[in-house]
């Protein structure tokens, strides 16, 4: 069965599920054996996998070993972290366009280098680059040979020759960007998750969102609301989903951290619960802290100020930070991080945003060498590619991108948001900046 395919059947929700408890340190036996059986039946029902997850699935208990404090509520977060009061900011109206410029154009940048390997190891890139003559990586990825694309299972819209009309492709990486500009456009600072919920109704295709948006697309469907639609046969929940929708949140709030952090709660629960919220946290946080912080590990522990002490992604960040601090070289980094963490699937949020954290932090501040990193590390390639762009971006400056990165797109980018399927990234910074300075 093909993955897109499994992932939304019952076989394939019920299995994933599975994993989730077990990564969430519950005991699953029980659980385990019923499953078993379910699965062995064949053709599932949707009654029997209501049933499991109905009836089975609630009376699991957590292991008595389970060492992490992991709560998906907005009062239990902020009492497990350590939210930064809002401090007065002050900035030229011509430095903060540039920086939302930057961010939301670094975005972009990022996302496209990482879209032709989405899903991809990191051995695999790089055999990749050898055998295309294009190793190490310094530009968009491109083949030498067509054959490659076959060879490889590369996404070939994301490939150099093939940006259409000298656009940026289309990503929901960058959908949701423009998806939550819209939600603030339209609601204000004072949205609510049944508001997240009602945008994507309206303005975003069922078939265009993925893993938890698209089971918690469902839900909304079938009039659940949040925090249920993160929740109900929805075993993506701890995915990186929510991360990637973080990046408005932080150019809106620039050093308001606080806010930042709540606005991303609010549009994270809709999908996601415990480390899936933690991780569009500690992005928005990231970003809003970069119109301030002095140089890039600044920007990472502020960030991480904001995520539970005792969770599972709070010490993953904490281990990259530490392996940094140990002056181990990237690749050192990054092995022990496939070591600790690769057994997280390919889009879990904790495995992903610990090669966010080891870019961020080996780039040094250099915008290239940070989108290098992260999309060469593989797993989640595109939307790595995609914060690590945004924070960087955000943190230089538009200015301060190197035009080989965006002088490809011709300020355009494609979107499948209604109303929105060709845009002016300038145009669309500049929206972004308008509610930034109207908050």
């Amino acid at each position: 069965m093909a993955l897109e395919t499994l992932l939304y059947s019952l076989e394939g929700l019920l299995a994933f599920e599975l994993v989730e408890l077990k990564e969430s340190g519950y005991v699953v036996d029980d659980a385990e054996n019923e499953i078993e059986k379910v699965l062995k039946t064949g053709a599932i029902s949707e009654k029997d996998a209501k049933r499991v997850f109905d009836e089975v699935l609630q009376t699991l208990k957590k292991r008595e070993d389970f060492r992490y404090e992991e709560p998906s509520n907005l009062e239990g977060i902020m009492e497990e972290s350590s939210f930064e009061r809002p401090l007065s900011f002050s900035m030229s109206d011509t430095e903060l366009y540039n920086r939302i410029h930057g961010g939301f154009a670094g975005r972009i940048v990022g996302c496209v280098l990482g879209k032709p390997v989405e899903g991809f190891e990191s051995d695999k890139i790089r055999s990749f680059l050898e055998e295309n003559g294009t190793y190490p990586l310094t530009d968009y990825f491109r083949v030498t040979n067509k054959e490659l694309i076959r060879k490889y299972s590369l996404h070939p819209e994301g490939l150099k020759e093939n940006f259409f009309f000298n656009a940026a492709p289309r990503d929901d990486d960058i959908d949701f960007t423009i998806l939550n500009l819209m939600l603030l456009e339209k609601y204000g600072r004072s949205f609510s998750n049944d508001d997240v919920g009602e945008n994507w109704l309206e303005n975003m295709p069922f078939y265009q969102v993925f893993t938890a948006e698209r089971i918690a697309y469902r839900n909304l469907v079938n009039r659940m609301h949040p925090p249920r639609t993160a929740m109900y046969m929805n075993p993506y929940r701890e995915w990186i989903g929510a991360q990637i929708r973080a990046d408005i949140f932080g150019w809106t709030c620039p050093d308001n951290l606080n806010s930042a952090a709540k606005f991303a709660y609010t549009d994270a629960i809709l999908s996601h619960d415990r480390n899936g919220i933690y991780g569009e946290i500690f992005v928005a946080t990231m970003l809003a802290s970069t119109f301030t912080s002095s140089d890039i590990r600044e920007i990472v522990n502020r960030g991480l100020n904001h995520v539970p002490k005792n969770s599972r992604l709070h010490e993953a960040i904490s281990d990259v930070i530490k392996w940094y601090e140990m002056n181990l070289d990237w690749q050192e980094t990054f092995k022990k991080i496939r070591g600790k963490y690769g057994h997280y699937f390919w889009v879990h949020v904790i495995n992903n945003a610990a090669i966010v954290t080891m870019a961020l932090l080996y780039s040094e501040g250099d915008f290239e060498k940070g989108i290098m990193l992260a999309v060469q590390s593989g797993w989640d390639a595109d939307c790595n590619g995609a914060t690590v762009g945004s924070i960087l971006g955000t943190y230089l400056g538009y200015d301060r991108i190197p035009s080989k990165w965006v002088k490809p797109f011709n300020d355009k980018l494609l979107s499948y948001i209604p109303g929105h399927s060709v845009l002016k990234i300038s145009d669309v910074a500049r929206r972004i900046f308008n509610v930034c300075v109207n908050r």
